[in-house]
């Protein structure tokens, strides 16, 4: 129980927190909705009361276009800070028929990025999602050029990470896995924005990545100017390295300082076509190179039983959010946002 945990590693100042919860609101998704329901008060006990953050809620809510979806696109509700009002917010959530499979998740991560993000606040987004978005290849795909009022997932995800909002996926498993190139885009979702993946099997486990997610990017924002710091001091000491190289030293540095963060333990999201989308600038090139990682994998995979062909993780519930030494990871996602954001 995280409540339970030990409010922390650094000092409890008051910090800004700016917390979205994009969600798919189609009919699969009924435990995940009702658990966030059910679990607010729980989730801002810990953050605003116990961690004290400056803590504010938004929500995405999402489907599909028409005529696939029966209702709206997205529903945005602003931001808050009163939960009863997020309360309100979630007890909205009704929902509806996505159609074909593929839902608007290009809709839903624009609708998510133009939101009043405060600039001087940490910015994590939870998307919870158990379908991809249109323009991957997916058989029965209703929109299988993209969607149809333009909204490019990969330029939203580039957009964002630009901003410095970290998505933390939820990958609703099974069904995530049932669909062939799902778990490489919601992989990529979180690696372009220098947040992380999350397999969960149920909605047992939903809180607590809201608040290890939550935590954990808490703990890195605080520690952005040491590494902005070390990295520029760094580059005069050793110009010749490579980003790799700098980030490695710099971690070699910050553990025998003893640096230390807090961080969330689960099972990863996995991305069955590896690192198909590490360049894909738009859903047109990201439906190219799954086609092109597709087949190769196909072909190398010809003789391997169906169970082990379907991809995206263990599918399990158990998270964690564990104290230690900064890791590697964690350096190189905090190196990154760091970079993408123009303050290295």
């Amino acid at each position: 129980d995280l409540l339970k945990q030990s409010a922390g590693v650094l000092p409890p100042e008051a910090s800004k927190l700016d917390l979205v919860f994009t969600i798919d609101c189609t009919l699969s998704m009924g435990s995940y909705i009702a658990s966030a329901k059910r679990n607010i008060d729980l989730i801002v006990r810990r953050l605003a009361n116990a961690e004290g953050y400056d803590l504010r809620f938004g929500l995405v809510a999402y489907r599909d276009h028409l005529p696939m979806g029966d209702t709206f696109v997205t529903m945005t509700f602003p931001f808050t800070s009163d939960v009863v009002d997020m309360r309100r917010n979630l007890n909205d959530l009704t929902l509806g028929d996505g159609g074909d499979g593929p839902e608007a998740v290009g809709a839903a991560l624009h609708a998510t990025r133009i939101m009043p993000w405060r600039n001087d606040a940490t910015k994590v987004c939870v998307l919870i999602a158990d379908a991809p978005p249109h323009g991957l290849g997916e058989t029965g795909d209703g929109f299988p050029d993209g969607e149809p009022d333009g909204s490019d997932p990969m330029v939203e995800l580039d957009e964002l990470s630009v901003l410095g909002v970290a998505l933390y996926v939820v990958g609703c498993q099974p069904t995530l896995s049932y669909y062939e190139f799902a778990t490489d885009f919601f992989v990529a979702a979180a690696e372009r924005t220098n947040g992380q993946a999350v397999s969960l099997s149920s909605a047992a486990g939903l809180a607590d990545v809201i608040m290890g997610g939550a935590i954990e990017e808490m703990d890195l924002s605080k520690l952005a100017n040491e590494m902005e710091l070390d990295v520029h001091r760094k580059r005069i000491e050793q110009p010749a390295l490579d980003e790799e190289q700098l980030v490695k030293s710099v971690h070699s540095d910050w553990m025998a300082k003893g640096v230390r963060s807090r961080h969330l333990t689960h099972n990863k999201l996995q991305a069955r076509n590896g690192g198909a989308l590490r360049h894909a600038g738009c859903i047109k090139s990201a439906k190219a190179s799954f086609e092109a990682a597709a087949a190769l994998f196909h072909n190398s995979q010809a003789l391997m039983p169906p169970s082990s062909l379907q991809g995206g993780g263990e599918h399990s519930s158990s998270v964690e959010i564990a104290e230690g030494t900064i890791s590697y990871e964690q350096m190189a996602r905090l190196f990154s946002k760091c970079k993408k954001t123009g303050k290295l």
